[in-house]
């Protein structure tokens, strides 16, 4: 903590300091980059809420590969939250409220639609399964599991996209299924029966175009996968697990459609890397479009035995530093004393 009301973080391999006033925090107040306006946005979000605030210096290294889908915003909003919750609350902030208030920074301050996932996820730490059904109140199952114990690596290939210039692409996959929601007159389409969206596609792919309707049609099939996923690694069916990763990373590819954006059609890496993997002669297992897609990184789980030799593979097409292998952590935002 300081004495100077104001929040001075350096990041290591960044050049800048970045540096908020706990003065300017409105957001509405100039930022010249999105990292400043994350950190004014979880301090601001924190005083909302009857927090307690207060300034700070912090030095912070990190491994998360920036802008690929990886969840390094919500890393950041979550660690912030951390630090300004053990500073200056007594630690008293939950995985959730944590959370919560990173999404909230990053809609409000970021101009991003992000859902709950990615910050939750990082909070929370593990393999968790997520209902939410009520966002303030999310059910959180958690999922003891290891895959490697289980004779296989999940890998994640950094393709070599960003996600800085993706926002409109994010944002307009909740719009198009919100907008076949209230169709219905609903908010969200998980309140929807399946045989009534099915009896209305004609009309809605008239009123609101096929994409949206292609884009509904995933939510129905991926609402139902999630239920089999947990059940497959909770009853240690690797292979089901596995089998139902590779169809819900089919349905992003064909359905959702978040593999690459229409702005530059020219480019795409991730399907290319998909077919790579596909192509790869001892591939056994699953491979997928990661996050939130349209660039940045696919997601492969791959046995243990050809790990090496698809690393060196996929590295021959995407660089040295492409192929990272991911161990889970067990537990997310912890204060270590």
């Amino acid at each position: 903590p300081n004495e100077e009301n104001v929040v001075q973080i350096y990041s290591e391999g960044f050049p800048d300091l970045f540096k908020v006033s706990l003065h300017e925090l409105d957001q509405n107040a100039k930022s010249i980059d999105p990292t400043t306006s994350l950190i004014r946005g979880v301090i601001s979000i924190f005083k909302s809420r009857g927090k307690k605030i207060g300034g700070f210096n912090a030095y912070i290294t990190s491994d998360v590969l920036v802008g690929s889908g990886l969840s390094s915003s919500a890393s950041i909003e979550v660690l912030l939250g951390k630090i300004i919750s053990l500073l200056f609350n007594k630690d008293s902030v939950d995985s959730v409220e944590l959370a919560i208030i990173g999404q909230e920074a990053e809609n409000i301050f970021l101009g991003k639609p992000c859902g709950l996932m990615d910050q939750l996820a990082c909070a929370y730490g593990g393999i968790v399964a997520i209902d939410f059904e009520n966002p303030s109140k999310p059910d959180i199952t958690a999922l003891d599991y290891s895959f490697n114990n289980n004779g296989y690596q999940l890998l994640v290939i950094d393709t070599g996209g960003d996600h800085a210039d993706l926002t409109d692409d994010y944002a307009a996959i909740p719009m198009e299924m919100k907008n076949v929601a209230e169709f219905f007159g609903e908010k969200n389409l998980r309140d929807l029966k399946r045989e009534d969206f099915f009896r209305e596609i004609p009309e809605l792919t008239r009123t609101l175009g096929d994409r949206a309707v292609l884009r509904a049609l995933h939510f129905f099939n991926e609402d139902e996968r999630v239920v089999f996923m947990v059940d497959h690694l909770q009853q240690n069916r690797i292979e089901k697990y596995l089998d139902t990763v590779q169809k819900s990373g089919d349905s992003s590819y064909k359905y959702l459609q978040n593999v690459f954006t229409s702005k530059h059609v020219s480019a795409q890496k991730i399907s290319l890397a998909i077919a790579l993997t596909e192509c790869f002669p001892d591939f056994k297992g699953a491979v997928r479009v990661h996050g939130g897609g349209f660039a940045g990184t696919i997601q492969v789980y791959l046995k243990l035995e050809v790990c090496k030799a698809y690393t060196d593979y996929m590295k021959h097409f995407f660089g040295p530093q492409s192929v990272t292998p991911l161990k889970i952590r067990e537990k997310g935002a912890v204060t270590i004393l």
